[in-house]
């Protein structure tokens, strides 16, 4: 710029928020509203730039302290303007205009006091700066003329550019006045000369203004500054976010002049990016809530109830969460659970218990499955009644209510709800509402299931101990694992006592391969029935009936349940002996009593069947517990152990002899607590077990490093307490795959949020850069001489063109990779067929190819507008690698309840072992040189996957080529 002259700029914020282009300080009033008078109007187009100096020149000396002894003039390259009553003379001030280091011309001030010293000051230090400002506003009106008029006035083809890209270019001084702005801002309801007319700093949000100023600071300080992103209003009073990237514009000499920047809106990218954080927080919340009911015991349940709802009042708009039970099919619908944002407790005694009478419809609705959402009461459905009047009653606003559905049954209903302000719920936070019911649905029918489990274990365990029938459980080889009370009776031994016998020497027969009879009945064919004799404990022997079966096949387990027969083979005996002595003398009644006897044995066989079948009911639960993974002990109100199954011998290393009748306290010190690092926690628990009356469990921490989890809880027998079990199940695998779950489900989110984000990278902001680079291509063509460059920038257009259609490409495969069900219409076919053929037009014409489709009429197909994508990219693929002057044939074939479309081409056709791999994303065959994407044929295999149909190629039976199929249902 000047060579000596400074720049006295105003302050940019005062500059900005004035109403008008002129400054409000003091200092150099006259002079900035002489040259921004002109200036803006020539910036603005209203003036030429001829029109516009001489004006600044005619009124300069009228800014003067002694405006009538003033002239001035301004001497240019190609003109020179002058004030009327220009002379020079020796008292002078003079500032240079220089553009790219040259000197291109000199603006000047002369006093005509021709008499007055040469020493003596003529000129007021307020007159040097008047000067020095309508100096450099005419300067930079010079740099505008020659640079901005010659690249958007002059130049159309740049012009064209400029005009034509998405995004708002202006440019500013470094008073921040606005000196152009592109027909952009029309996306926004202005017109460029609209925005010169006012302050251009009125369209942006208030709250932002005063970050905008810092930003253009910055920029002007030469500071390293990024993107600013502010709102601006439309014509309509819309908001738009705006992303501004500013740059300097500097002089010969280094200092900065103004700012060139271009406006992009993000309002798309603003809302999609905070639409993506919601949805990660949300998703995260359901993942974690998910997670912290893999493993819980039962008096935990409440805690985490309540973490879960508020978890999800953390991340919603919802002030309250009511979660209610309508399993048991009473008219009452229970509150099982009640959540408030600021911690209180149930809001009033009717918000718990509701009669279905008050909310009729609602639940009408839920029976069915239905979500129920109301953002605003005047949405309401199910119209006026019961709802409304109890919606109002609690000043309810919006809510979500969302069914829990179990075996296609509502077992109860979550009802979310605002009480702040209305809510607008997204079809998201609707979702995943649905998904926090179907999981704590599934964790209370759990629970419920459980209940029912423990307490039918119990009842059959006391069937179990108290048959009729004697029950054994051993191995193949003989060694006894399990027997119940009656087997003891029985036979006359102790229960511990049977742990040290052979199960087969207790039977009085043969054994052939080391097993009896029925064993190896068993054996052989997985169960058998028969009789034998028992040796009793005192020497004596009975008959027996054994019923026998595996329990468990892998590791031969048998199961026995086992009649005394003794007194029926007597009376058997009995009966056949006197029958013998009276055969002589009661001939004639023989008959008579073989149909009696006959009577007798079939109502002692129907009695022994009854028996058996209820042995082996009470016998299955005995199976059951010792082929159960859990450790389970019995403790009687004596504190003795009455029953400790083989696991829970193994897991505390207690000797099997050893232990039965043992004082819990006793057993618990001398096995138990030497293995444990929590042991002094578990002994002050251990120690109140006796006098437990409810559920008691917690975890056991190993000093091997395994996890077990306990529960202790009491039996009952006609409303008083018999004893207690205790049950220990090892949860050391199921802590460590909770770990790894929890962390592949982290992994995986992170991966599909980095693919959604590449897909947002692609779609949003690499389209405009190429999109850029295609304009400047077309301009650099069109202005290209030389052959050899010009081969080169058709090259390099070609290339970006593939760039172009590679981003599209795949946009679309994601955008499809997230489809998972479509709306289907009917649709003809063949008439889309035809337009995408004539939407290929000029292709075919380019390698003077043709099209021919060999069908006629309609042919109505269940299909989604998106097919046409189809039969597009079948028509581009046909193309790219058939020959040319070559045809594509297209027929349409009847297939049953589906239509057959086949594409035929004569290209060079494609491998049986490459045929698998084409309609696979990125996998291209065949001829390499041939531009492509390799996701032309993936996009064909999801949406013919998305319309439940089938895809395929195979070779071109006419000659060289191929015929790529696929299938649509009938419409």
């Amino acid at each position: 710029m000047g060579e000596a002259m400074s720049i006295i700029s105003r302050d940019a914020g005062e500059g900005l928020l004035s109403s008008s282009h002129t400054s409000e300080k003091d200092v150099l009033l006259e002079g900035n509203e002489l040259s921004c008078l002109f200036i803006f109007d020539f910036m603005a187009g209203k003036i030429s730039f001829e029109q516009a100096a001489k004006q600044i020149i005619e009124k300069l000396p009228l800014a003067f302290s002694n405006p009538y002894n003033v002239c001035a003039c301004m001497d240019l390259q190609d003109s020179f303007y002058s004030s009327d009553n220009f002379k020079r003379t020796n008292h002078s001030l003079n500032y240079n205009i220089s553009l790219n280091n040259e000197l291109i011309g000199v603006i000047s001030v002369y006093n005509l006091d021709e008499l007055a010293d040469s020493d003596i000051q003529l000129f007021s230090k307020k007159d040097e700066d008047i000067f020095k400002t309508v100096a450099n506003h005419v300067e930079l009106m010079v740099m505008h003329r020659n640079m901005y008029a010659s690249s958007f006035e002059k130049d159309e083809s740049y012009r064209f550019l400029i005009e034509n890209i998405k995004d708002v270019v202006y440019s500013i001084d470094t008073d921040m006045n606005l000196l152009y702005i592109s027909p952009q801002v029309s996306s926004y309801g202005y017109t460029p000369k609209q925005v010169f007319a006012g302050n251009w700093l009125d369209i942006v949000h208030p709250d932002d203004r005063k970050r905008l100023i810092d930003s253009y600071r910055a920029t002007i300080r030469r500071e390293f500054n990024k993107p600013t992103v502010f709102r601006l209003f439309d014509s309509k009073g819309n908001i738009h976010w705006m992303e501004e990237v500013g740059t300097p514009i500097m002089n010969s000499s280094g200092e900065v002049t103004g700012i060139n920047g271009i406006l992009r809106d993000v309002t798309e990218r603003k809302y999609m990016g905070d639409e993506l954080k919601q949805r990660v927080e949300f998703e995260k919340t359901i993942r974690d809530i998910s997670s912290s009911f893999i493993n819980f015991s039962s008096d935990e349940l409440d805690e985490k109830m309540h973490d879960a709802m508020e978890a999800i009042g953390k991340v919603s708009d919802i002030t309250q969460c009511h979660i209610y039970d309508s399993s048991s099919g009473s008219s009452l619908l229970s509150v099982l659970y009640e959540w408030d944002k600021d911690g209180k407790g149930p809001l009033d005694e009717s918000i718990g218990d509701l009669f279905i009478s008050k909310i009729p419809e609602l639940f009408k609705n839920l029976i069915s499955g239905k979500n129920i959402v109301v953002s605003s009461l005047d949405e309401l459905l199910f119209g006026v009644g019961a709802e409304i009047d109890l919606i109002n009653y609690f000043h309810i606003k919006s809510f979500v209510v969302v069914p829990m559905i179990a075996k296609n049954k509502l077992i109860g209903f979550i009802v979310f709800s605002s009480r702040e302000k209305e809510v607008q719920w997204s079809e998201f936070e609707v979702d995943m509402f649905g998904l926090v019911g179907m999981i704590i649905g599934n964790v209370l029918q759990h629970e419920r299931y459980n209940k029912v489990l423990r307490e039918n274990e119990m009842y059959f365990r006391s069937l179990f101990e108290e048959s009729n029938d004697a029950v054994l459980i051993h191995t193949l080889d003989g060694t006894i694992l399990n027997i119940n009370k009656k087997a003891c009776d029985m036979l006359g031994y102790e229960r511990n006592a049977f742990y040290n016998i052979n199960a087969y020497s207790l039977y009085d027969e043969d054994l052939y391969d080391e097993f009896p009879a029925f064993a190896r009945r068993v054996l052989a064919e997985g169960s058998a029935h028969s009789e034998s004799c028992m040796n009793k404990a005192d020497g004596g022997v009975i008959d027996v009936s054994i019923s026998s079966s595996f329990v468990d096949r892998n590791k031969r387990v048998i199961q026995s349940i086992v009649q005394d027969i003794t007194e029926k083979k007597k009376v058997e005996q009995e009966l056949k002996s006197y029958r013998l002595k009276l055969e002589d003398k009661v001939k004639e009644r023989t008959e008579e009593l073989s149909r009696v006897n006959e009577q007798l044995e079939e109502e002692i066989f129907e009695r022994n069947l009854v028996e058996v079948l209820m042995g082996e009911h009470e016998l299955l639960l005995e199976n059951v517990l010792e082929s159960s993974g859990d450790s389970i002990a019995f403790f009687d109100m004596g504190n003795k152990a009455k029953l400790m199954n083989s696991q829970f011998l193994d897991m505390w290393k207690i000797p099997e002899n050893i232990g039965v009748d043992m004082d819990y306290l006793d057993l618990f010190a001398e096995f138990v607590y030497p293995h444990l690092e929590n042991a002094e926690y578990v002994g002050s628990k251990v120690r109140k077990f006796s006098s437990l009356k409810e559920k008691d469990s917690g975890l056991l921490y190993f000093k091997d490093g395994r996890v077990v989890e306990y529960n202790l809880f009491p039996v009952f027998k006609d409303g008083v307490i018999q004893g207690h079990v205790y049950n220990c199940r090892d949860i050391t695998i199921n802590k460590k795959a909770e770990s790894e779950l929890k962390k592949y489900a982290e992994d995986l989110e992170y991966s599909n949020e980095l693919k959604d984000l590449f897909a947002d990278i692609l779609r949003h902001d690499l389209l405009n850069p190429v999109g850029i680079v295609k304009g400047f291509l077309s301009v650099l063509i069109q202005k290209e001489k030389d052959p050899s460059m010009l081969d080169m920038l058709r090259k390099v257009e070609m290339s970006n063109q593939k760039v172009i259609d590679m981003i599209g490409m795949a946009s679309k495969l994601s955008r499809l990779d997230s489809v998972e069900k479509i709306e289907f219409n009917v649709i003809d076919l063949g008439f889309m067929i035809n337009i995408a053929k004539t939407n290929f037009g000029a292709m075919f014409e380019n390698k003077n190819m043709r099209a021919v489709c060999r069908f006629s009429g309609s042919y109505f197909a269940k299909a989604n507008i998106m097919i046409e994508e189809v039969f597009a990219n079948l028509f581009s693929n046909a193309i790219k690698y058939s020959p040319e002057g070559s045809t594509v044939y297209v027929d349409i074939l009847d297939a049953g309840d589906e239509w057959k479309v086949q594409f035929t081409d004569f290209g060079e056709g494609i491998s049986d072992e490459d045929k698998p791999l084409v309609f696979e994303r990125f996998k291209r065959v065949g001829n390499s040189s041939i531009k492509g994407s390799g996701i032309g044929l993936a996009i064909v295999r999801k949406i013919v996957d998305l319309h439940g149909g089938s895809f395929g190629v195979e070779d071109n039976p006419d000659g060289k080529g191929c015929v790529f199929w696929i299938t649509v249902k009938k419409g």
